[in-house]
């Protein structure tokens, strides 16, 4: 069904299966979209089932936000030469960490949605992706905001370190 409201789209990926620390933090960014924003779980699928089908839909019901679940094999059918090029990319090769494996290609699962689903929203303007330990202090209406003031199409984290206070349970 089209959403010609929705200007701005918020993709946060993840893994299935989502953990319930994840799934507090889900739902608090959903619940801080403005009205002309929609948040989209990416679920990273790595054993398809109906285990897992079942709590794709579970989680994006719980958190309130659509959901896109993919595999590694859909991204690869959809984009044959970065598998290949992954298969002779020494660094890829190389990495020993499958989870740091997954950041060569993961990020191209939005191209799995544009393919599938961005027809129902006719009027988006932009695209956000980000990771669920993405730290930002302020709410996701106030992010949009302060960006769309920004004319850039790419936006980079700045770090700031900042060490975990045990005793206060904050950032000092």
């Amino acid at each position: 069904q089209p959403r010609p409201a929705v200007r701005e789209l918020v993709f946060i990926g993840t893994h299935l299966p989502v953990d319930d620390i994840d799934r507090r933090i889900l739902s608090w960014r959903a619940a801080q979209m403005p009205l002309h924003a929609e948040l989209w779980l990416l679920l990273l699928n790595e054993s398809p089932g109906p285990e897992e089908e079942r709590q794709a839909a579970t989680i994006s019901h719980a958190v309130g936000a659509a959901s896109c679940v993919w595999t590694p094999d859909q991204v690869f059918w959809r984009l044959p030469l970065l598998h290949k090029s992954m298969s002779e990319l020494r660094a890829y090769i190389e990495e020993e960490d499958e989870h740091l494996r997954r950041y060569y290609w993961m990020h191209a699962s939005l191209l799995l949605w544009n393919d599938t689903l961005a027809h129902a929203y006719p009027n988006y303007q932009s695209l956000w992706r980000i990771e669920p330990d993405v730290m930002f202090s302020g709410n996701m209406s106030s992010l949009l905001a302060l960006s769309a003031r920004v004319p850039s199409d790419l936006l980079l984290p700045v770090y700031v370190r900042r060490e975990w206070d045990r005793r206060m349970g904050r950032l000092r």
